[in-house]
């Protein structure tokens, strides 16, 4: 099956969001009052991962000729190698002082590793690896396993036993209300967006839709994210997996529904293919730019925020794009020709899925 290009145009959108995001949040108090206000939108960009993600596991899960096994191993491939190389740097940079703010042991290095929920050193109450965006990837891992294991029910109890399963995960999280960081993750409402995006597999298997069904609920899925999104806070993730989730199923759905009438953005989907990439390491431009900025108070401004901004999205953006040429796309290749060679490949929905 050929690449959807409407995926990789989410995904673009997606890490683009959070570049912006984390950017303004790096020019403190500086930006427009409404610019500060609304920045807490951005992190919408998290649940669209979190959605494909589940769309993407649902297509290739769905499929019969692939065992548990193979399919756990594509993921890790996918995931862990390029993770390590980011961790292990940041944790380079904080052990030779470049990053004194964060504090490292043997311990929240091996958790963060290995995404083991944890709470973070330097941040009380927050469920953070040593570098923060990988907070992302600890709920990624988790739902890879987790669809690995239903994998082994029969391919038509697999949607049910996924709805069953995972639902009662999240209402045993708001029964029993778990303060440890593991229950906590694992039980979290965050875990619905994953399953909204394999229910938007579903469906889009069963039933694309239209350009008026499509745009229809595009169309809803802005509406509800502008009436609901302010209302709430990204940190509750109750309230996010209603307010943010929902919209980004919905949107998901209508963008990956009108693929056929999208045009071909080749800028946007490179910027997708890479978005791994720039979201494991737009922090290592975006922390020696907040170095500067905070040298150099005269300059804060709206003005220069917004600049920051910009030059700091658009450096990271190419920061990544160079990255996933140079070291992510060799060494997937290299790792699937020497651990995967002579297995069956399954249909892959896109190239870096």
């Amino acid at each position: 099956m050929k690449t959807l290009v409407s995926l990789q145009y989410i995904r673009a959108l997606a890490v683009l969001l959070i570049l912006v995001l984390h950017a303004s949040l790096r020019t403190g108090d500086a930006l427009f009052h409404w610019g500060r206000a609304h920045v807490d939108l951005l992190n919408v960009g998290v649940d669209m991962f979190f959605v494909v993600s589940g769309f993407i596991m649902w297509v290739i899960g769905s499929r019969a000729g692939e065992s548990p096994g193979l399919f756990l191993l594509r993921r890790a491939i996918r995931i862990l190698p390029l993770f390590w190389i980011a961790i292990l740097s940041w944790a380079f940079l904080i052990q030779i002082g470049l990053l004194g703010w964060i504090t490292l042991t043997a311990e929240n290095l091996a958790k963060s590793l290995f995404f083991v929920p944890h709470f973070h050193l330097d941040q009380p109450g927050k469920i953070w690896p040593i570098m923060i965006p990988g907070w992302t990837l600890t709920y990624e891992a988790f739902f890879y396993v987790f669809f690995t294991a239903i994998l082994f029910v029969p391919l038509r109890l697999r949607l049910p036993a996924l709805v069953l399963s995972m639902g009662l995960l999240v209402a045993l999280g708001f029964t029993l209300k778990p303060e440890a960081a593991l229950p906590y993750t694992y039980t979290s409402p965050l875990l619905l967006e994953f399953l909204g995006g394999c229910l938007v597999g579903a469906l889009w298997q069963a039933a694309p839709g239209g350009l008026a069904r499509n745009v229809t609920l595009l169309v809803l899925a802005i509406a509800l994210f502008v009436w609901l999104g302010p209302q709430i806070s990204s940190a509750d993730y109750a309230d996010r997996a209603l307010a943010f989730g929902l919209p980004a199923v919905l949107f998901v759905s209508a963008i990956v529904g009108l693929e056929p009438y999208l045009p071909q953005m080749r800028p946007l989907e490179k910027i997708g293919d890479a978005s791994y990439s720039i979201y494991l390491f737009h922090l290592f431009l975006l922390d020696p730019m907040l170095m500067v900025w905070v040298r150099v108070p005269a300059l804060h401004t709206p003005a220069t925020a917004i600049v920051f901004v910009l030059i700091g999205a658009v450096l990271a953006t190419l920061m990544g794009l160079l990255i996933a040429r140079h070291i992510e796309y060799p060494l997937l290749g290299f790792l699937k020709r020497h651990l995967i060679t002579g297995r069956r490949r399954p249909v892959e929905v896109q190239q870096n899925g």
